[in-house]
C-alpha cells in the first residue's frame, strides 16, 4: 500500500483525519512532530517523511501517519485493530442490556393508549394494542377488489366499485387498512410527522396482519415507495410511504427500492387540490431510472393515503411504460 493511498484509510483508533497548513504547530492533545536538528539519529527518515508529505495533499494526511514515520514497510494500521471474537461478543451483550434495562425504565407500551403491554392479556404483536387497533381501523368487510373502497353486500367489485368503475387505474389492485377518517386519520396524519416512524411501522404491522394472503400470492418482485420530490426530503427524518415500503419488505423479504421511481419536479399538494385538478397536477412528475430495467417485474407500491386514486395510477403508468409486468398498491388507509 502507498503511503498516499494509506492516509486515505480511516484512523484505526477511531480518530479523525487532520491536516496541518504550512508552519503550523499541533495544538494540545495532538502528536508532536520530532524536532529536526544536526544531532539527531533519525535525519534520513525525516526527511524520507518529509518528502512523503509533500507528494500527498494536505487533506489527505491522517494522524496514523504522522504518528507512525518510522513504521516498517508492508505492515498494515488495520492488522493490529481487528477485533477478537470475545470482544464482539461483550459488544453485542453489552447492546443487549442496554436493551433490557431501556425496556426495564420505559416498558413498551401502545402508541395509541399508552398502556404497557405487560399490563394486557394475550401476545401484543404490534406497537398497537388489540382493543386500539379495532378502534383505529375496524375490520370493514365486504370491500371493493380493485380500490379497497368499503361497499355493499351482494356487490360484485371485481370490475370495480361505483368510486372506482369510471376510473381507468391502472393498477392490479389495492388495499388499505380502512376509510380515511376518525382515528385512522388522526393516526395516518400522525405518522407523517417528524419523529413518528414508529406509528406508520405499527399500522403497516396491522396491514401486513390482515393481508398477509394477499400479499404473499402476489407475484411481487421489489416494493417501491412512491416517491417525494428531493427538497422535500431536507425537511422530515421519514416519509411514510418509505416507512410502510420498508416494513412490508422485511415481512415479505423482498428487496425495496427507493432511487428506481423518480419524482422530477415539485408539485402542489393533492389535499389541496379539488378532484379535476389532481390529474393535471401530476402529470408527467413521474418516471423511471433510466438504468432500471423492469421488464417482467411484478411490483408493489407503497403510500400512505390513497384518496382519488391519481397519485397511484400515474405512478404505476410510468412502472407499466418501463415494461412491468403489474403493479399492487398497499396504503394505510382510502379516502373515499
Amino acid at each position: 500500500m502507498t503511503s498516499a493511498q494509506e492516509g486515505n484509510l480511516p484512523d484505526p483508533l477511531g480518530r479523525n483525519a487532520f491536516s496541518l497548513p504550512g508552519n503550523a504547530q499541533p495544538g494540545p492533545g495532538h502528536p508532536q512532530l520530532p524536532k529536526s536538528g544536526p544531532s539527531s539519529s533519525n535525519d534520513d527518515e525525516m526527511r524520507a517523511d518529509e518528502d512523503r508529505s509533500d507528494s500527498v495533499p494536505a487533506a489527505q494526511l491522517s494522524i496514523s501517519e504522522i504518528e507512525a514515520p518510522t513504521e516498517k514497510s508492508g505492515s498494515s494500521h488495520l492488522e493490529n485493530d481487528e477485533s477478537s471474537p470475545a470482544e464482539s461478543l461483550g459488544r453485542s451483550q453489552s447492546f443487549g442490556w442496554g436493551r433490557a434495562i431501556a425496556s426495564f425504565i420505559y416498558p413498551p407500551a401502545c402508541l395509541s393508549c399508552a398502556v404497557p403491554f405487560s399490563s394486557l392479556p394475550g401476545a401484543q404483536s404490534f406497537g398497537i394494542c388489540r382493543t386500539c387497533e379495532d378502534l383505529i381501523a375496524p375490520r370493514v368487510s365486504p370491500i371493493c377488489l380493485r380500490c379497497s373502497a368499503p361497499v355493499g353486500p351482494h356487490l360484485s367489485t371485481i370490475q370495480g366499485c361505483q368510486l372506482c368503475r369510471r376510473e381507468r387505474f391502472a393498477f392490479t389492485r389495492a388495499i388499505s387498512l380502512g376509510v380515511y377518517d376518525g382515528l385512522l386519520q388522526r393516526f395516518c396524519l400522525q405518522s407523517k410527522q417528524p419523529g413518528q416512524r414508529a406509528m406508520a411501522t405499527a399500522l403497516t404491522d396491522l396491514l401486513c396482519e390482515r393481508f398477509s394472503q394477499e400479499l404473499r400470492s402476489w407475484p411481487i418482485d421489489v416494493i417501491l415507495p412512491v416517491p417525494h420530490h428531493w427538497s422535500s426530503r431536507l425537511f422530515t427524518d421519514h416519509h411514510a410511504s418509505t416507512s410502510v415500503a420498508e416494513r412490508i419488505g422485511q415481512f415479505l423479504m423482498k428487496p425495496v427500492e427507493r432511487h428506481i421511481l423518480l419524482k422530477v419536479r415539485r408539485t402542489k399538494r393533492q389535499q389541496s387540490l379539488p378532484a379535476s385538478a389532481r390529474r393535471e397536477n401530476l402529470r408527467a412528475v413521474f418516471r423511471v431510472s433510466e438504468r432500471t430495467d423492469l421488464r417482467g417485474i411484478g411490483v408493489l407500491l407503497t403510500d400512505d393515503i390513497l384518496t382519488t386514486g391519481t397519485t397511484a395510477h400515474r405512478a404505476t403508468r410510468a412502472l407499466l411504460e418501463a415494461g412491468a409486468e403489474r403493479v399492487y398498491v398497499a396504503v394505510l388507509a382510502r379516502g373515499v
